[in-house]
């Protein structure tokens, strides 16, 4: 049987041993990058904005709500709504405006931080500086007349 034909019904627990892991984690340095807007993601417990920045893709997790509150962060709805790259009005929802950020690039700002808690305790890792709003990354086209000899 092919590798192209392997599926659930066929692969084993022994196929683990000569599997090949792709997991490459790496943290996005600190500073300011452009960064593209690929997603984002919502789950019951996590919410996550995944980013390209000079060619690699990073999840940057967060949360609309301060830690350990019901309040809703300030910080992060801001830098969400600074995506807009559609007219919006009070009652715009900031699902049409990450969703019109898609494929736009913007100049953000990063940290790094050490995990104290969790599955990533200890370990280093990134996040967007939501205190510094995105800045929408513009493009000059100039157009040039060509006489052709033709």
């Amino acid at each position: 049987m092919s590798n192209l034909e392997k599926k659930l019904s066929t692969l084993t627990m022994a196929d683990l041993e000569t599997a090949k892991s792709t997991q490459d984690f790496s943290v996005c340095p600190a500073g300011r990058h452009t960064a593209k807007v690929m997603s984002f993601t919502e789950e019951e417990t996590y919410n996550y904005v995944s980013l390209e920045i000079e060619g690699k893709v990073y999840n940057f997790f967060y949360s609309y709500y301060l830690r350990d509150s019901d309040d809703l962060n300030k910080d992060v709805l801001d830098w969400i709504g600074a995506l807009a790259t559609i007219p919006t009005t009070p009652s715009t929802p900031l699902l049409a405006i990450a969703n019109s950020a898609i494929g736009h690039s913007y100049e953000i700002e990063t940290r790094v931080y050490t995990s104290n808690s969790g599955k990533n305790a200890g370990k280093e890792q990134h996040a967007i500086n939501f205190n510094v709003k995105p800045q929408l990354v513009t493009v000059a086209v100039e157009e040039e007349q060509l006489n052709l000899p033709f």
